[in-house]
């Protein structure tokens, strides 16, 4: 409620229905001491909780005529930490540890320490300290000459020459061209491109996947080899490619996943590569977005651990290569077939440029910026997609164990996505959406794990049950004009703030759990 001196207070009580004129500040009326209007004027309450919000900072006040005030009455303000046992100097500013736990996890100090980096990072932009660069390579005519206008047709002719004994070729290819449709179009994090394809597929061709098989895997074996003298190896692209990992960087195959891994494979081979060289090759197995989505590039990154270095994403497509990294909040580089010498800034050229051009630089002006709408929201759908993703096929006994007394087992983690998103994301959006300019809590979950018993609970379910909630989340989120976007708050943590940066905050969460998740399975 708004002050006699018009500034937003919630300790300050006003009565005014019917003629009513009941006015208290509550603050002062707890701790005995007198209220008047004029106290509201220069009193630092209200500048304190917009700056600081802890919820184990206590104010004390006493009203007194201080010399620097000309003997006139005033608030004064002094502030005790129950969490740390001690004064706090500046209320404005607080003990300067709460703060920087920003969430709290339990006694696993070493994720509660990672995640106030990561957030701390995002809202004072300071600099990671890992700086290997991460390479996202496209394949087809970036790597290797595919020549797809031409390649193909050829594919799809002689996959239905193949089939053809168990469907005729024209529903074949009617078929294969709505399930490659479908698998592009599609925004399902719960399903990858194969379980999309095959729902519109084999519901078209009246066959079961039991009787095709047979047929499928002997074509990806002999007959889609053949198809190698259509495409031609890029001479630039194995130099390229030998140089970058002489130099450290993590490398994936970051190719359109809407083919088998292995037509993927053989296309690596025919480039002059082995896929063993490649941290990541995605493809339509285990791969849950198109290269439409800016959700496949995070998608690809959360697959990678999500590393707090710089990111290039290098292709020849700008529609599905350049522009969906770049609203992720990627570099890009456009591989176009020609010099780049004498384009300035410009990052184009071919691979040969590329190198030059990374020689020449500083690799830090690479790290991303997940700042926009799109990058929050392709975040936020991918992070479903990956923890499905490195779940995928675990055997059940490994959901539960902890390698170090510091780590937390798969479960505990998904138990806490899970809860996190359903009291703490959906009540902070909702927040939003029924006030004006909302505080924004931040619930103390440092007691879920012990009391929720998470170690116990079924990790394939909890794992759903997150899926369900986020899929309720991005529903919330859709259709949030610019102006709702940049809605104010006060943080809880952070003080003043908006609405986009409270999403940040979640994607920001995202991304921690899924680089503890991914470090616990390298260990398991």
């Amino acid at each position: 409620m708004k002050t006699p001196a018009g500034r937003e207070c919630e300790h300050f009580y006003g009565d005014y229905f019917r003629g009513r004129n009941v006015e208290e500040c509550r603050l002062l009326k707890s701790q005995g001491q007198d209220w008047t209007r004029d106290l509201c004027k220069t009193c630092p309450v209200p500048e304190i909780a917009r700056a600081n919000s802890c919820q184990h900072m206590r104010l004390k006040v006493t009203v007194g005529r201080p010399f620097t005030a000309m003997f006139q009455r005033r608030v004064q303000i002094t502030a005790f930490c129950e969490k740390t046992k001690r004064d706090v100097n500046e209320p404005q500013i607080g003990c300067g540890e709460c703060h920087a736990l920003p969430f709290k996890f339990e006694v696993k100090d070493i994720v509660a320490r990672h995640l106030c980096r990561v957030l701390l990072h995002q809202r004072h932009k300071c600099r990671p300290t890992t700086m290997t660069l991460t390479l996202l390579l496209d394949l087809d005519d970036t790597l290797l000459n595919t020549n797809q206008p031409v390649f193909i047709p050829a594919y799809f002719r002689a996959l239905a020459k193949e089939l053809a004994p168990q469907v005729a070729p024209e529903i074949m290819m009617r078929a294969l061209l709505s399930g490659m449709n479908l698998m592009n179009a599609s925004d399902d994090f719960s399903h990858t491109l194969k379980e999309v394809f095959e729902t519109v597929f084999l519901a078209q061709i009246n066959v079961s996947p039991e009787k095709l098989e047979p047929a499928i895997e002997n074509f990806y074996d002999n007959v889609f080899p053949t198809l190698q003298g259509l495409t031609s190896q890029k001479p630039e692209a194995k130099p390229f490619v030998d140089w970058a990992l002489s130099q450290g960087f993590r490398i994936a195959i970051a190719t359109d996943p809407l083919l088998p891994r292995k037509a993927t494979y053989h296309r690596l081979r025919w480039a002059g590569f082995e896929p063993e060289q490649f941290e990541i090759i995605s493809s339509f197995e285990h791969f849950y977005f198109s290269k439409t989505h800016p959700a496949y590039y995070a998608e690809v990154l959360g697959r990678m651990g999500w590393a707090e270095g710089p990111v290039l994403m290098v292709g020849n497509d700008m529609d599905r290569d350049i522009i969906p990294a770049q609203k992720l909040g990627l570099a890009a580089y456009h591989v176009d077939g020609e010099s780049a010498a004498g384009a300035g800034d410009e990052a184009r050229g071919t691979l040969s440029d590329l190198r030059v051009w990374l020689e020449s630089m500083d690799v830090d002006s690479l790290i991303p910026s997940f700042k926009s709408v799109d990058s929050v929201l392709g975040i936020l759908s991918a992070t479903p997609a990956v923890m499905n993703g490195l779940s995928r096929g675990l055997d059940a006994s490994l959901w539960s164990r902890e390698p170090t007394p510091d780590d937390w087992a798969l479960t505990e983690i998904v138990c806490h996505l899970r809860d996190a998103e359903r009291e703490i994301h959906h009540l902070q959006i909702r927040l939003f959406k029924e006030q004006s300019e909302p505080f924004i809590p931040r619930p103390d979950t440092s007691v879920w794990a012990s009391q929720r018993d998470y170690l116990h609970e079924n990790g394939t379910a909890a794992l759903k049950e997150f899926n369900e909630a986020r899929r309720e989340t991005l529903d919330m989120l859709k259709n949030i004009s610019a102006d709702e976007w940049n809605r104010k708050a006060r943080h809880a943590i952070f003080g003043p703030t908006n609405f986009l940066e409270v999403v940040r905050f979640i994607a920001d969460h995202d991304r921690m759990h899924i680089q503890q998740a991914w470090s616990l399975l390298k260990k398991l």
